[in-house]
């Protein structure tokens, strides 16, 4: 199996996900208590129109850059959509939460800065950038409002993301073997962080958690999976899509029980 037909076919299952995910949430949600699931729903929609136009641009263009592609607006509208979703959910409450904020702006302006240098597309990374910049923002706000994580996981996941975004640097400057070490350990953090938010987001679902914290964590745990695919190349890539089709029903479930809590 080619390694492009290896990428495309997460994709394709994913865009089919995503159509019976649309499917259920105009059989299950009102639409009437609260406008989350309307934003999260048409969130869906663009990533479904994101996916296909990939799948058919990369079937019509193979191998083809192009400086800004349609699937990129999608991708924009997905964030956007997303953090009014979790903006929605979270209105009226108004815990502290701006070291959180100022260190997740952080984290999404370090990453742009690492797109433009693997890529050198600097319109294209940086609008992409502000504004899943903004959704990391609003998911790092909803984390601490609902107190989703400890005070040690807090910490950790500071430390962690520091250590993987002076990885990601260094490959930039440093000799060859070591350039190499420093990526496969940067994939390390990665996927350590990935498995760990998805395990916590698990946890808390079959404990029943507060709908708000797992709302908070599943929102945040796809995001996370958002970045690793934007960091993430060959299997790793491939992998990364993966856990995406177990990251995406979570969010549907979480939304529901938020509105059953209602």
């Amino acid at each position: 199996m080619s390694s492009t037909l290896l990428e495309m076919l997460p994709i394709l299952l994913g865009a089919l996900e995503l159509a019976v995910l649309i499917v259920l949430c105009l059989r299950y949600f009102s639409f009437r208590r609260s406008i989350a699931p309307a934003f999260f729903t048409f969130g869906l929609a663009s990533y479904l129109i994101s996916n296909v136009y990939w799948v058919a641009y990369d079937l019509l263009r193979p191998e083809t850059r192009m400086p800004f592609a349609a699937n990129e607006f999608g991708e924009i509208g997905l964030f956007l959509l997303f953090a009014s979703t979790l903006n929605t959910v979270f209105r009226g409450r108004f815990a502290a939460a701006r070291r959180e904020t100022l260190c997740a702006a952080l984290f999404a302006a370090a990453s742009a800065a690492l797109w433009i240098g693997w890529s050198g597309e600097w319109v294209e990374d940086i609008l992409v950038g502000l504004c899943f910049g903004y959704f990391l923002c609003v998911c790092a706000r909803s984390l601490k409002q609902s107190e989703a994580l400890s005070r040690l996981e807090w910490r950790l996941l500071g430390g962690l993301t520091a250590l993987l975004l002076l990885l990601q640097g260094g490959t930039f400057f440093l000799p060859g073997p070591w350039a190499s070490a420093a990526d496969y350990a940067a994939y390390g953090v990665l996927f350590f962080i990935l498995l760990c938010a998805l395990g916590r987001t698990l946890l808390a679902l079959r404990r029943g958690r507060d709908p708000a914290a797992l709302t908070a964590l599943s929102f945040s745990c796809f995001a996370w999976t958002e970045s690793t695919l934007y960091m993430s190349a060959g299997v790793f890539y491939v992998a990364a899509e993966l856990l995406l089709l177990v990251c995406l029903p979570l969010l549907l479930i979480a939304l529901r029980r938020e509105e059953a809590a209602l």
